[in-house]
């Protein structure tokens, strides 16, 4: 066995900022490589936002880095627990957490080599004062290589302690820096000191598992062999106008989170999509045009709301069932305290995983097509600030809510008409700008394509991700566990709820525990 552990994470979104963050927290030795194409470790695209008016849905009480400490972000931000935040400073704080724990992990090997010079110094003294009979043989006996070791520690110092940058200079500066990482890992060296954290600037564009190891390809700088990798891709997007539109066409936003959106110069602007993604989106475009949104259903999420007295007391789901069996079970928790339905579906989260797992494929998929979307404007609830901003865009008619789904789009001038089918029929609406806000991609992307095509990984039944043990180990087309872990949007298929924090941040440590039981063997 080395004597450490090397551990690839692709992908330093949220996801696997959580991930990086609970395996140097868990004392183990070892080579932490950080991979994700922007070079930003930390908050991924939707905590990047610098719109102070994008909050985050979740009270800051829930949304702690550290799967042993709830209350850790509420105290860094120094707000209450029920405070909703903006994401940006959630961005900051995945960013800040991250590195304090690099800086923690390095701690230990700071204090060994300041020990180890100590000895050394006091080695030497005593060897000036003890006569020698051959000076010269002495002078010819190897010593260890103190420049070597000096300059390794330097270089692990700063890649630890270096702030995530995002000017040019500095992305040029770490490009170079990376390239350089990355090469020396191709070799399969490793440094000599017990914790160290690499960046690299890269793209993940392969990834292998053997019976000993894993090997990452990146773009640049080549293959990286480990003893694990982490698969984190965030949440990514679907592309509904996919093939409807020309490629690159100007007036069509993809991703909103990719990049700032562009000024409208008040053309009326079509949402994909009436969940969480497009509230934020009004809220920063509604000031200026008018939005339409579309979705199949046409519902808004809910917003979180505290409640007034006791906390309702919820027995216990049944641990065994059909799905008609469980949603009567909800229907009687929710009539029984009609003002706390809140209270209600929160109090399931701990047993979510274990009632989805129950479910037969068939029903799980009679469940996404039937109950779905009225479970995710409930479960997934905004917060009440943007809420009632929202509602009163909507009465101010300045947001136009649309049941339906898009049929056709042909260019108008700089613009397009759009084509809508609904429940009442078809309508036409001209827009200046397309926004896609319609929530998650469920491939995991080109490299978790190639996974599956390689029998590296299979799909889940449903088709919302991949295959995996408890533990988060991917399997392959065998059914058995293979070197890399996955966690976070990649589990939705066999977890359903595995996009909040609270359930990364807890599978983020079970994989570290994973990680460190291997360790131990």
């Amino acid at each position: 066995m080395p004597d450490r552990l090397r551990v690839v994470v692709v992908g330093a979104g949220a996801s696997g900022t959580l991930a990086a963050i609970h395996l140097l927290r868990a004392g183990l030795p070892l080579e932490l490589v950080l991979v994700d194409r922007s070079g930003e470790f930390g908050p991924g695209r939707a905590y990047r936002t610098g719109d102070p008016g994008h909050l985050l849905n979740t009270a800051a009480g829930k949304m702690s880095a550290l799967a042993d400490d709830p209350g850790h972000f509420a105290r860094w931000a120094g707000c209450g627990a029920e405070d909703f935040l903006p994401r940006g400073e959630y961005g900051r704080y995945l960013a800040e957490t991250l590195r304090a724990t690099e800086r923690a992990a390095a701690e230990p090997l700071r204090a060994e080599e300041g020990a180890a010079a100590e000895t050394l110094r006091a080695e030497e003294g005593a060897a000036d004062e003890t006569p020698r009979t051959d000076e010269n043989a002495a002078d010819e006996t190897p010593r260890p290589n103190e420049n070597a070791a000096a300059k390794t520690l330097r270089t692990d110092e700063s890649a630890v302690a270096e702030t995530p940058r995002t000017d040019e200079s500095a992305a040029a500066e770490t490009s170079r820096a990376a390239e350089g990482a990355a090469a020396s890992y191709a070799t399969g060296s490793r440094p000599t000191s017990p914790t160290t954290v690499h960046h690299i600037a890269d793209t993940a564009t392969g990834l292998t598992s053997s019976s000993t190891g894993v090997t990452v390809t990146l773009s640049r700088t080549g293959p990286l062999r480990a003893d694990f990798a982490v698969l984190a891709p965030g949440v990514g997007t679907s592309d509904p106008l996919a093939g409807l539109l020309p490629e690159n066409s100007p007036r069509y936003v993809s991703d909103p989170w990719a990049a700032p959106l562009p000024e409208t110069g008040g053309a009326p602007v079509l949402v994909l999509g009436t969940g969480l993604s497009m509230m934020d989106v009004s809220v920063a475009v509604a000031r200026d045009s008018v939005v339409h949104a579309v979705s199949r259903h046409g519902l808004l999420p809910q917003p979180h709301k505290r409640g007034t007295g006791p906390e309702p007391s919820l027995p216990e789901p049944p641990k065994r069932g059909s799905l008609g069996e469980l949603m009567a079970f909800v229907r009687r928790s929710v009539s029984a305290n009609p003002d706390r339905w809140r209270d209600v579906l929160d109090q399931l989260r701990p047993h979510t995983h274990r009632l989805w797992r129950q479910l037969d494929v068939p029903e799980r998929r009679r469940f996404l097509d039937r109950v779905g979307h009225y479970w995710n404007v409930h479960r997934h609830r905004a917060a009440p600030t943007t809420h009632r901003r929202v509602r009163e865009l909507v009465d101010e008619g300045r947001v136009r809510l649309h049941r339906g789904q898009v049929t056709a789009v042909r260019p108008a001038g700089e613009g397009f008409h759009v084509d809508l089918a609904g429940p009442r029929g078809s309508r036409t609406l001209t827009v200046g700008w397309l926004v896609n806000a319609t929530g998650f991609r469920h491939d995991g992307g080109p490299l978790v394509r190639d996974l599956v095509a390689d029998g590296t990984a299979r799909p889940d039944p449903i088709g919302l991700g991949v295959r995996t043990r408890p533990d988060g180990r991917v399997l392959d087309e065998r059914g058995l566990p293979c070197r890399i872990f996955t966690l976070g949007a990649l589990r939705r298929g066999e977890l359903f709820e595995s996009t909040a924090v609270p359930e990364i941040r807890a599978q983020a440590a079970e994989i570290a525990a994973t990680v460190a039981a291997h360790r131990t063997r």
